[in-house]
């Protein structure tokens, strides 16, 4: 067995985007107003609570690695993830250290099945917290990316059904789609990135009417297969707009649980109307308005968390200069 570091840096890969919206199997529209009627929504008497869980993860491939035996070449990879919880309090000063309940950090070793190995863990000199080797069914370059996606949406989903059962059903907040049924969690999936709208067209444009604070009728998302088969989702405005801004500009689409009740839901969704006061600035965060000041500061916390690129492949260089497996 021979083993050998991909030459390309990571990074240049960026190119592939795991994708992150399921294609749904039907749109139901009517759910909360039939179709005819859709107008945009102001709640002039939200759902206000003192506290809000906000959960996000990070995810990195530190170095691509070449497994050569036997003739036969296998493609793997270093990768760390990492998610956490941020519990912010209405009215309250919130600092990172103290507002940050939940972390959990995970190093990992991708390698697919087939290679015979007989280490479930490994150490990078220098580098703190174990490597666990982790086996992947698919053996092509970037399957290492796509499970590490998937284990960080994994660990998002156990953190948030942690934290909803420590904390008495606070508003949770998960930056990005829902995949996994939630047990526990009055949870809110927040999409800033609109790859896909859903909506049928002759509804698109109740979409680009709404004004900050409101938004659209419910629609029920149904899929054939998987643990989520069906969630609800609607659209809201985070900012007022200008004539020569992008009609799309501020607009979220979030999402709950299909499995809610109807009353349940209603409060979430009123409630969900006040994530407009978490906007940042353009100044702090360059993709403001949809990248929430909470989820920004989460996500730089997180990836200090995971420590320095340059250091951590040049500790992994090193250690591939031995037999690690």
């Amino acid at each position: 067995m021979r083993i050998f570091l991909d030459p390309w840096d990571s990074e240049y890969t960026a190119f592939f985007q795991v994708e992150e919206e399921q294609k749904a199997d039907k749109i139901d529209v009517n759910v909360e107003i039939h179709k005819d009627n859709w107008i945009p929504i102001l709640e002039k008497k939200r759902v206000v609570e003192d506290s809000v869980i906000f959960i996000d993860g990070v995810r990195s491939m530190h170095q691509r690695i070449v497994v050569e035996e036997n003739g036969k070449i296998f493609y793997g990879g270093f990768g760390t993830y990492v998610a956490g919880a941020l519990k912010l309090e209405r009215g309250k000063r919130n600092i990172i250290s103290t507002a940050l309940i939940e972390i959990s950090l995970k190093r990992v070793l991708f390698l697919p099945k087939g290679i015979n190995i007989e280490k479930k863990e490994l150490y990078i000199p220098g580098i703190p917290f174990k490597v666990k080797v982790e086996f992947i069914e698919e053996n092509e370059p970037n399957a290492s990316l796509k499970k590490i996606q998937e284990l960080m949406r994994t660990e998002e989903v156990r953190l948030a059904d942690k934290v909803s059962q420590d904390y008495g059903g606070i508003p949770t907040v998960v930056d990005g789609t829902l995949y996994f049924p939630w047990k526990h969690a009055n949870v809110v999936g927040f999409v800033k990135s609109l790859h896909t709208l859903y909506l049928p067209d002759d509804l698109i444009h109740i979409v680009l009417r709404l004004r900050k604070g409101e938004r659209t009728p419910l629609f029920l998302i149904m899929f054939k297969d998987g643990e989520l088969s069906k969630k609800y989702s609607w659209f809201m405005r985070l900012i007022d707009i200008g004539e020569e801004d992008f009609p799309y500009m501020g607009i979220v689409r979030l999402e709950a649980p299909g499995s809610m009740e109807r009353d349940e839901l209603s409060s979430l969704v009123s409630w969900s109307l006040s994530l407009k006061d978490f906007v940042s600035s353009r100044m702090r965060d360059k993709r403001s308005p949809q990248n929430l000041l909470p989820v920004g500061a989460l996500e730089r916390e997180l990836k200090k968390r995971i420590g320095n690129e340059y250091l951590i492949n040049q500790k992994i260089r090193v250690l591939a200069r031995t037999k690690f497996i």
